[in-house]
């Protein structure tokens, strides 16, 4: 019972993921950016700035989506 629960919770997760806006993945990059200003640590600043790639990366790739299902529903 507890494996189909927590499956249950991680597909919701994944869903809400995929559905985010595209505001979500922005905050997150700028989040990250500012982390990696504010660390001494270079693998830490590493690791921040990594990470504020891959987010804006998310971003970029749900713009397209996003884009794509507008152009298709005006057609």
């Amino acid at each position: 019972m507890m494996r189909a629960a927590r499956s249950a919770l991680l597909f919701a997760q994944e869903v809400a993921a995929v559905n985010a806006p595209i505001d979500f993945y922005l905050e997150q990059a700028a989040n990250c950016g500012k982390a990696a200003e504010e660390t001494l640590l270079p693998n830490e600043r590493s690791k921040f700035l990594r990470s504020q790639l891959a987010w804006q990366a998310m971003a970029d790739r749900r713009s397209k989506l996003v884009a794509a299902r507008n152009k298709d529903t005006t057609q």
